[in-house]
């Protein structure tokens, strides 16, 4: 199944292709259904919510509403001295799709999404969130861009709704500290992926020293983050079919881009 933009959305359990249904599509192959919920199709309906403070409040529309102008830069802040600009050149720089579908995974409220959509076009964009509150948010800053051929899905990180290999390119700004399990969420990404197509991530690394183990310290303990050692994330892209071609680390913060072997 493909919805308007092309994207080859498939069954997250068994990577079958979806065929369209009243009340939302279903895989033939394992008879899963995926109900269509406030106007997305929900492929992870077994998820609630996430646990933690952090996953907590982004399912706030309190938060939502602030996420982009206040919440994000100031997260931000405490662990680096990045800003959306640097983001923004680092995709440019390194984000190259080919043909087919980019996906802004665990997309919040489609900042990246748009941005995306601005290089190649909105009908190739799809943003993934496990939070209707950020797909909602998401959705409305699409419309109110002009962007509404962006398709806004739920679903999780750790069981992609994309057949093997078909997807252009991946991004993910600043969420894969938060998943319960990162290490099947690359794998999930090298999967999804189609040889030669790049995968570009900010997450948080580990910093040694006093200051930083507090700093770390704390905002685990507030918002259930990890960090990363940076031999972790080099040994997962090979283990799950990428090569690392960049990364950038600023403060507690790693940049970086990998392409599909």
């Amino acid at each position: 199944m493909a919805n308007g933009n092309g994207a080859p959305f498939a069954c997250p359990l068994c990577h079958g292709l979806l065929a369209p249904a009243d009340g939302g599509p279903g895989c033939p192959a394992c008879r899963t259904r995926f109900p269509e919920r406030d106007g997305f199709i929900d492929f992870a309906p077994e998820i609630e919510s996430q646990p933690g403070l952090g996953q907590r409040l982004l399912d706030s529309a309190a938060v939502t509403a602030i996420y982009e102008r206040w919440w994000r830069p100031a997260l931000l802040r405490l662990a680096s001295p990045i800003r959306n600009a640097d983001e923004e050149a680092y995709l440019s720089k390194f984000s190259a799709p080919g043909e087919g579908p980019v996906l802004d995974l665990a997309c919040g409220t489609g900042y990246f999404s748009r941005f995306l959509a601005g290089k190649v076009g909105a009908r190739r964009v799809v943003g993934l969130d496990l939070s209707f509150a950020m797909l909602k948010r998401a959705r409305q800053e699409a419309l109110a861009a002009g962007l509404a051929e962006i398709a806004l899905i739920r679903g999780s990180a750790l069981r992609l709704p994309f057949a093997d290999g078909r997807l252009a390119s991946v991004n993910c700004s600043g969420a894969l500290h938060l998943f319960p399990d990162p290490i099947k969420a690359v794998s999930e990404v090298g999967r999804a992926l189609k040889s030669g197509g790049t995968f570009t991530c900010l997450t948080l690394r580990r910093r040694d020293g006093v200051f930083w183990r507090r700093r770390q310290a704390m905002v685990s303990r507030l918002f259930g983050l990890r960090f990363f050692d940076d031999a972790v994330i080099p040994r997962a892209l090979e283990q799950h079919g990428m090569r690392l071609v960049d990364s950038q680390r600023w403060d507690m913060v790693l940049l970086f881009a990998a392409r599909k072997v």
